[in-house]
């Protein structure tokens, strides 16, 4: 089995992209120890949780959790650079679905629509993926309240 982290990251008036990583569920947990250790060689001198998350813009831009490192480019990104390793070493599949903004979208403002609109060509993707690998996948994603019965309903769509 497969689970497909989503994430998304876009600018407003620009564009909107949804980006999935299939990991196979064997490699999971050296995935989740590799990321950990990317974030023990923090050196503790900069104050940061070890259990911070790396939140890939925040880190490479020394913004929120990762503000004590603003000034520290080389650390950020050596420890970008070790979360992306990780990453690689689990053998990921990815995925990306990307919606220009306003592109002929009903509501051309709301983000929801470029989220939806990613989702409809993202999920037939992951989908085809595990049917040639035979396998089934999870798909897990950040709670986002302002649509999440709006996934749901897509998914559901995709489903029939």
């Amino acid at each position: 089995m497969f689970l497909v982290y989503l994430d998304e990251s876009y600018q407003r008036g620009h564009h909107y992209w949804l980006a999935a990583s299939a990991i196979h569920d064997e490699e999971v947990a050296e995935l989740c120890a590799g990321i950990r250790a990317a974030v023990r060689r923090i050196p503790s001198s900069f104050g940061l949780s070890e259990d911070v998350e790396l939140h890939a813009h925040q880190l490479y831009h020394g913004e929120k959790d990762f503000l004590p490192l603003k000034e520290a480019v080389r650390v950020r990104k050596q420890t970008y650079r070790r979360g992306l390793e990780a990453l690689c070493a689990a053998g990921p599949r990815l995925f990306f679905a990307g919606v220009h903004w306003n592109d002929g979208l009903p509501t051309k403002q709301r983000l929801s629509s470029h989220r939806l609109a990613a989702m409809r060509r993202l999920l037939p993707e992951i989908e085809s993926f595990c049917e040639d690998a035979g396998e089934r996948c999870l798909i897990v994603a950040d709670e986002e309240e302002t649509t999440t019965e709006e996934v749901v309903a897509v998914v559901r769509e995709h489903q029939t």
